[in-house]
């Protein structure tokens, strides 16, 4: 067992965040922590890793265990290179290599190679180069450029890591805690400012992470890529459910409804019991009986109601007027940002009713195309709106927001037509109640500020959505309802995303921006991913490989020099083999010639045809043999 958590309580002031905790992490556990924004999944990650103590109850670590803990939005800050940083991982094997390349100079510089000395040094090269290997040490480039790759970095091995975006240097911490070799990895919300190649090289990767893994994440197919359990934390418990998250949704939903009719039961149980025991009390002769009934009322355990489900958002997004069947025609366009060129032009149409999703890595410019059609960013090109279009824009990053307003004249302020009734009607659905609506907007978190986001974008009543990143900030029950309105929309929609079951349900086409080249897919997702996928000719550890090798002749992978020591295994074995054969003719051909069994045809004849056997697998031998010596 790696960690403990029993009958742990804790809170902040006079609040109570978490409430009678009972789980463990064993080794090789895969744990998703799930549940709404604001209810402890953090807490709860810092209480796991020790930078929180409960204020009652335990939690017991194994002895040394050794942790990696990602932060929300963790920066790495350094005056390194990027690949100079992660080389820090592997000080330790550097430190190994600088001695044994000393030694190599030394023993060389000796004159007798047979001295004490040089069998002292020879000695202690032998120990280091056992344990250079121990740690896969010619391996180590090869790990650091596939996690780099991975994660998109590998047109900036040499970038000081200062330069780096806040995204970038977020990832990058990201990576640097991937190479190390921890026994249990805990990552909050890893998935932040990723892209869905990112997204999937990390998944790929995790699932052949040999420690423990403790995650927060509202990316559910990261969930059910990477997880194995479930914990669901909700009104300050949790509820530990087996498999990924799909299996969880499911296996949540049986035990409510299991749950549910357990209380209905009871609750018909004590109505019943109630009933004969007001109706036999003053009766001498079911006084009694009554008394015995009330008696076992007192001592019920009451089945508390469950929550089936807590409410999530309504997402309603309605227009009054249809625009004409080709919504939006763009010619000759070419994206660009501060001068820099970030795709050659392009030539699309959008049909009513069209779910046109636009894909790609980060800084490939899917917000700037998407914020072009939205008339914010002006790009060299033609972008023409058919006839009764009216745009309904959503920013990732709400930056149209005024900090300074309540949230309630935020939205009464654009759209001061609307009643007071319907303004916090609308605002209600968003689950932003009377307490919320005299907030300041710089007081509200990034998910209450994506909620005034989706009521302003809904009070547009638009026919055409412009959605950049719409799940961002948005923790998983939101995330789902949002789905649902969008599905229900009769319009038309072009949405930037990176989470790939929005994408699997809402895209129809995709528009996808690599390597500055637009490429429209006319198919949904998945099949425009199988098709991405079949393009790739090489997959990113062999890329990692392939540069080590063209830096270093000398380099053998993991599985090379795995190969290598099985083929010296193996001709040993053979060379032993075809000894004891050789032998085994060698004593037959000198019983044949003293003429023992000259008389016995039977026996010379069992002699002689084990004579053929042996040649036989001798010429077998041999072939094998010259093809492992070669």
């Amino acid at each position: 067992m790696l960690a403990s958590i029993k009958d742990v309580f804790f809170g902040y002031l006079d609040k109570t965040i978490l409430e009678n905790i009972n789980v463990t992490i064993q080794e090789g556990d895969r744990v998703g922590l799930v549940g709404p924004n604001g209810e402890g999944k953090t807490t709860l990650l810092n209480l796991v890793f020790g930078d929180l103590i409960p204020d009652q109850g335990e939690i017991s670590r194994k002895t040394g265990l050794r942790t990696g803990y990602f932060r929300q939005n963790a920066l790495l800050e350094s005056g390194l290179s990027v690949f100079a940083e992660m080389k820090e991982v592997y000080s330790r094997l550097d430190e190994l290599q600088e001695e044994m390349r000393a030694l190599e100079k030394e023993m060389a510089a000796l004159p007798d190679h047979s001295g004490r000395a040089f069998a002292e040094k020879a000695g202690r090269y032998a120990y280091l180069t056992k344990a250079f290997e121990a740690e896969d040490g010619y391996n180590a480039d090869v790990r650091i450029r596939t996690v780099l790759n991975g994660m998109g970095f590998s047109d900036k091995y040499d970038q000081p890591v200062s330069e780096l975006s806040g995204g970038e240097k977020t990832r990058l911490a990201l990576c640097k805690l991937l190479l190390e070799e921890n026994e249990l990895l805990i990552l909050d919300e890893p998935t932040n400012h990723l892209d869905f190649s990112a997204l999937m090289w990390l998944g790929k990767f995790l699932e052949e992470y040999k420690g423990a893994l403790l995650v927060v994440s509202h990316d559910r197919y990261f969930l059910d890529k990477t997880v194995s359990r479930i914990w669901d934390l909700e009104e300050k418990k949790v509820n530990v459910y087996r498999g990924n998250y799909s299996a969880y949704k499911l296996l949540k939903k049986e035990r409510l409804e299991r749950q549910l009719k357990e209380y209905e039961k009871q609750r018909n149980i004590i109505e019943s019991m109630t009933e004969y025991a007001e109706r036999n009390i003053a009766r001498a002769s079911t006084s009694n009986s009554a008394k015995s009934r009330l008696h076992r009322l007192a001592n019920m355990e009451i089945i508390e109601k469950p929550v089936l489900y807590r409410r999530p958002p309504v997402f309603r997004f309605e227009f009054e007027r249809d625009p004409v069947k080709e919504v939006l025609e763009v010619n000759g366009l070419e994206l660009s940002v501060g001068g820099k060129k970030l795709a050659d032009k392009t030539d699309f149409k959008v049909i009513r009713g069209d779910r046109l999703a636009i894909v790609g890595k980060n800084g490939t410019g899917k917000s700037t195309l998407i914020k072009t059609l939205a008339g914010i960013t002006e790009n060299y090109g033609r972008v023409l709106w058919g006839k009764n279009v009216r745009l309904a824009y959503y920013d990732q990053e709400n930056v149209n927001l005024d900090a300074t307003h309540t949230v309630i004249e935020e939205l009464w302020g654009k759209y001061h037509k609307l009643s007071q009734t319907e303004i916090r009607a609308m605002l209600a659905r968003m689950l932003l109640f009377a307490e919320d609506t005299e907030k300041k907007v710089a007081s509200l978190s990034g998910g209450e500020k994506a909620k005034l986001g989706f009521a302003l974008t809904m009070a547009e009543k638009g026919n055409v959505l412009l959605l950049d990143e719409p799940t961002n900030h948005l923790d998983l029950p939101t995330r789902e309802a949002l789905e649902e309105g969008l599905r229900d929309f009769r319009g038309t929609m072009i949405f930037v995303s990176h989470d790939v079951y929005f994408l699997n349900r809402l895209a129809t086409r995709i528009l996808d921006i690599d390597e500055g080249k637009i490429t429209l897919y006319e198919c949904g997702f998945e099949k425009y991913w199988e098709i991405k996928s079949q393009n790739k000719s090489e997959t990113v550890k062999t890329a990692a490989e392939k540069t080590v090798r063209k830096e270093n002749p000398n380099y053998r992978s993991a599985k090379e020099r795995s190969a290598e020591v099985e083929k010296k295994k193996r001709l040993a074995t053979v060379e032993k083999d075809i000894a004891g054969l050789e032998k085994e003719a060698q004593n037959i051909n000198d019983t044949l010639a003293t003429g023992e069994y000259a008389a016995d045809y039977k026996k010379i004849n069992e002699l002689c045809g084990r004579l053929e056997e042996i040649k036989t697998l001798l010429n077998s031998l041999y072939e094998e043999w010259e093809n492992l010596a070669s």
